[in-house]
This record gives structure tokens, C-alpha cells and sequence, in this order.
């Protein structure tokens, strides 16, 4: 697509419906403010993002299913245009699905898609364990809650991924933690580049989150 048709294109901004089909063309969309969930940008219908800086004159181009943060990057207000796969359909209505919630001064993170509640304060994301048979969280008392566990792989994956793409934040006792424990294994925080990915090869040092079932 040549960059002066692009120009021209701008003038004709679109806000997002309900939903887009996207196409192998590019398809001019409105602003990221428009979406509350930039999640929805890593479907599998998407393939490329593209945006233009009026003010640098300069076209910047992302991959969203290899890196969210790519997409975070694009200021509020920004145009942008999406190619993709023929006759796919992205939900945009996706919302928040995090709430904040006090109990006395602790601070806990209610997740109703997976019926969770994390533990979101800092005295309680305890730094430094990678082992799997710590009794941290089966001791814990918490924002009025004991029955706190490790959480599993994907669970805690869910959390960081989803968290990430919906500018939620995940308080850590060491703010730039990059590995998170569970019960099989362990996940990159939003520090890394690999943002909610499993692995598990035991790291030299790593955090983890308690949670409990439930909301």
C-alpha cells in the first residue's frame, strides 16, 4: 500500500462496531481508545498493524500475535489500519474482566472470567521461591481468605497475559520480577519479552502469587 494513499485514507476515520471483518487488504480503524481489551488484537485473524505519526511524518508497522506490547505501545488517539485473514471476524466489545477489591489494607485482584481471586499486594507476592513445596500460600491469611494455593501454569499465564493487555497492574514485592512460580511450572511477567509464556526450567530466582477459588 503505498504511504500518500494511506495519507488520504486517514482523513476517512472509523470508529469500531461491534465487530470487524478483516480482510488480506488493509482495513482503516478507528483509535486504540475505542477497544477497552487490546487483547483482541493478538486474534488470529490479524495479521499486521499499521500506524502513521502526522507529526513525524513516519509509518510504524506491528505483528500482534508475536508481541502485545508492540500494540501497547500505540498512543490513544492513533489511527491505525489492520490486514489480515479473509471473512474474520474479531469481537471488539471485549471489557475488563479484573476487579480491585480491599479487604482492610490488603489488596486483591477478583478475576470473574476464571472465577479467581489473586493476591495483589505487594507484602504478599513473595519474592525469591522457585520451589514448588513452599507452604507460603497454604499459610497465608490474606484479605480475609486462608484457603490461598498455588496457582497452576495456566492460570497464572491467563492472569499475566490478560493483565498485561488490559493495563491492569500486578503489584510485586520486587517490581521488576520477571519469572512467576506455580504449581507446574513458571510463567515471564509482563518484564519480559515473552509476556505469559510457560516454561519450565527452574530460574534463579522467580515471585509468586497466591490464589484462591472463587470471587
Amino acid at each position: 500500500m503505498h504511504k500518500y494513499t494511506i495519507i488520504i485514507l486517514f482523513l476517512s476515520s472509523f470508529l469500531f462496531a461491534q465487530s470487524v471483518t478483516t480482510s488480506k487488504n488493509w482495513l482503516l480503524l478507528g483509535a486504540t481508545e475505542d477497544i477497552t481489551d487490546l487483547s483482541v488484537f493478538s486474534s488470529k485473524c490479524i495479521k499486521y498493524l499499521y500506524t502513521y505519526n502526522s507529526t513525524k511524518n513516519s509509518f510504524s508497522i506491528y505483528e500482534p500475535s508475536k508481541s502485545i506490547n508492540e500494540v501497547k505501545s500505540i498512543k490513544k488517539g492513533t489511527g491505525f489500519w489492520l490486514s489480515g485473514l479473509d471473512n474474520c471476524t474479531i469481537d471488539t466489545t471485549k471489557t475488563n474482566t479484573f476487579e480491585k477489591r480491599i479487604v482492610g489494607s490488603d489488596e486483591l485482584l477478583v478475576d470473574s472470567k476464571q472465577s479467581l481471586t489473586w493476591v495483589n499486594g505487594v507484602d504478599a507476592c513473595f519474592a525469591g521461591i522457585v520451589s514448588k513445596t513452599s507452604d507460603s500460600c497454604k499459610s497465608l491469611t490474606f484479605g480475609g481468605r486462608s484457603d490461598w494455593r498455588y496457582p497452576t501454569s495456566n492460570e497464572l499465564s491467563s492472569l499475566i497475559s490478560r493483565a498485561n493487555s488490559q493495563g491492569v497492574n500486578l503489584n510485586y514485592i520486587v517490581s521488576h520480577c520477571v519469572h512467576g512460580t506455580a504449581s507446574d511450572g513458571y510463567v515471564y511477567t509482563h518484564n519480559h519479552s515473552n509476556v505469559g509464556q510457560i516454561f519450565t526450567t527452574t530460574p534463579s530466582n522467580a515471585g509468586l502469587r497466591c490464589v484462591s477459588d472463587g470471587n
